[in-house]
Parts: structure tokens; sequence; C-alpha cells
């Protein structure tokens, strides 16, 4: 007799197999409230279940063990997170990095290959053909992420496809102005176009280029915007985060 609550954890828009929506269909009456991870996710489930109670809770986003929250004394890196795999699109991302007119700047893409995949080899491949060998550093699978996000001073974020994505706020959180996609869910809950970061249409990499030049030729706005993404997770701590689930289970008893 108690009450269940459902957290959805998928990417909206996603297509499943037929007995997972049959399922999500059935299961997802019985709830006495849903938590959806973005706006998107509410949407999709509201159209399923138009009656359902549904709440948008974000990912809680830990504090950041950094150092130097501070743009001025960071090494010109722009910082990249995530499993090597096609949807990240970390090819895409070193062809907008060689477009850019940014000779003392440097690309880190932090992340190692899923399984029974191959990308950090082909990523290495490409990086050699475009002779950025001394500006690209593709570092594999690192335990700790922190020591990048302390060193870089602008987040790029490539992927076409997302639930809710943590290394975005994780960098914002770090005080990284965020470029990123605006893919179907995720990057919009956490990034203010053009006060924390920028949000590019997906697969528009002519303006992911201009709006990485921006930051990198404007350092005042590079500034602003780092001070502006600290700020802007406040909402997103594991207290704030706790607070809204509790209030939203216990507002029905």
């Amino acid at each position: 007799n108690y009450p269940i609550y459902v957290s959805d954890r998928g990417s909206p828009g996603r297509k499943y197999l037929f007995i997972h929506e049959f399922l999500r269909k059935k299961l997802y009456k019985k709830a006495a409230g849903i938590i959806a991870q973005t706006n998107r996710a509410k949407e999709i489930t509201e159209g399923i279940l138009p009656n359902a109670r549904i709440k948008v809770i974000g990912n809680p986003i830990r504090r950041m063990n950094v150092e130097n929250y501070d743009c001025s004394g960071k090494e010109n890196i722009i910082l990249s997170v995530g499993r090597l795999i096609n949807t990240k699109n970390h090819d895409r991302l070193i062809n907008i990095f060689s477009k850019l007119n940014a000779p003392d700047w440097k690309l880190i893409i932090v992340g190692g290959d899923a399984l029974g995949q191959n990308n950090l080899e082909i990523l290495h491949k490409i990086v050699s053909d475009f002779d950025l060998d001394d500006r690209i550093i593709l570092t594999g699978e690192q335990k700790n992420v922190d020591q990048y996000y302390g060193k870089g001073k602008i987040f790029a974020f490539t992927s076409s496809v997302e639930g809710f994505p943590n290394v975005i706020g994780e960098a914002l959180s770090s005080g990284l102005p965020v470029v990123s996609y605006d893919c179907v869910a995720g990057p919009s809950e956490m990034i203010c176009d053009g006060v924390n970061g920028f949000l590019v249409p997906v697969f528009n990499d002519k303006v992911f280029v201009e709006k990485l030049q921006i930051l990198i030729d404007d350092e005042r706005l590079l500034n602003q915007m780092s001070r502006n993404a600290q700020v802007s997770m406040n909402d997103f701590l594991i207290e704030q985060i706790g607070e809204e689930y509790y209030s939203f289970i216990t507002s029905e008893i």
C-alpha cells in the first residue's frame, strides 16, 4: 500500500523496444507521481499519459574539487569530457577546432572507448590528418576528471543525443562557459544562451566555430560567463535537488 514514484532516466525521443513502451504505459499509470529529468521528457510522458502527475527535477551536480575558478589563471584550453561513442561527435569537434583562429589554444578530450569500440584510435588518426597532434590531446579514460575542469577555460559539447548531461553541469560548476549542440533534451536545461554559454543548432558547425571564437577573442565576456556559470549551478546542488524530491513526494500525503 505504499505509493510508488517513477524516475524516468531515458533519453527523450529515443526509440525503445515494444515491450519497454508497453510496460511504461501500463506501469506508469500506477505511479503516484513521475519525475522527469527535463522538460522535453515531461512533454513526451504527458503525450503518453495526459493525466499523469509529473515533476521536472534535474540531476544533482556535485561540488567540484577545483582549485582555480579564475579564467585569468588558467591555460588556453577548450575541454570536452565524455565517452568516445559516435553520438558524442568528437570527430566533428576536432574539425571545429581546426577551423578556429586560435594558435595558442589547445583542445583536450577526456574519455575512453565504450566496450567493443575503437574510437580513440580513429580520433588519433583524425588529429594526425589535421596535423594537430601538438594541440589536440586525447587522454583516454581518466579517474580524476576534476583536474581537467580546473585547467580549462571553455567547455565544448557536441553530443547529438542526451538525457541529462552531467558533464555540462560539472563544467558550469567549475566556471567553464559551455558551447553545446542544442540537442533534443539536456543542454537547454542548464545553459542560458548568451549568459553562461551558447546553444548551437545540432550539426551547425559553422555557428559552433563562431561561438567558440567569440569567447576566445573576448576575455571580458569569457570571464563574465565564467562567473555566471558557477552561479547558475546553485539550483542543482544536491541539497536543492533533494528538497525538490522531498517536496514533490510529500505534497500528496
